[in-house]
């Protein structure tokens, strides 16, 4: 059964933090592990963390001085089992079926290496906004990214899910305050032949 590791950097997030882990804890796929990186909050985030972990012993949760949400999600990969790497941020959530979805379609192609999907964003009081779902071109390697930035989420860490394998011993770059996510991506993405864009919104983005 494969499993997934869910990677949450976690910074001053008390406010939205449990919706956040709620998501995940309420997922209708359960092989998963929950790996949570406070990365030196000043709030209750960290208290909150290690609430959840006393829990449910799928939930681990590290602490680190602030060094920002790049060392924070590269502790998460140094620590992560899983077969599969998924990133959310803290004042994000899943939809139910996310990791269902998302296994579904690997059962189906078990070659896939990386899997793109589609998101809602949502105002602070959970409206929504609007919807992005991405088409299936068919597209691989540079028309794949090319698409991807033309509508402008090439980067974002929290629309895809990487086999980790093909991560390997690739890490976000912390001497890079921008577009660090893109130059991971780049980096795994040169190694994946199968890619999936799924035509769902299984994210939500506040």
């Amino acid at each position: 059964m494969t499993k997934y590791s869910v990677i949450v950097p976690v910074f001053n997030a008390e406010g939205r933090l449990k919706r956040c882990l709620d998501s995940v804890l309420g997922q209708a796929y359960k092989n998963w592990e929950l790996l949570l990186i406070d990365d030196g909050s000043s709030d209750n985030s960290f208290s909150i963390c290690f609430d959840y972990a006393k829990k449910d012993g799928r939930i681990r949760v590290f602490h680190q001085e602030n060094s920002g949400p790049s060392v924070a999600r590269n502790v998460g990969l140094e620590q992560a089992t899983g077969d599969w790497i998924c990133f959310v941020d803290s004042d994000d959530f899943i939809s139910k079926d996310y990791l269902k979805e998302i296994d579904c379609a690997i059962r189906r192609n078990q070659e896939l290496e990386m899997v793109f999907f589609g998101f809602h964003k949502l105002r602070s009081d959970g409206e929504i906004l609007n919807t992005v779902i991405l088409e299936d071109n068919n597209y691989k390697g540079v028309k794949l990214a090319s698409y991807l930035s033309k509508k402008g989420v090439f980067g974002i860490t929290w629309i895809k899910v990487f086999r980790r394998d093909k991560i390997g011993d690739t890490r976000f770059r912390r001497d890079l305050n921008l577009f660090e996510d893109e130059v991971f991506t780049c980096e795994v993405m040169q190694r994946c032949r199968e890619t999936l864009v799924l035509k769902k919104a299984l994210y939500n983005y506040v």
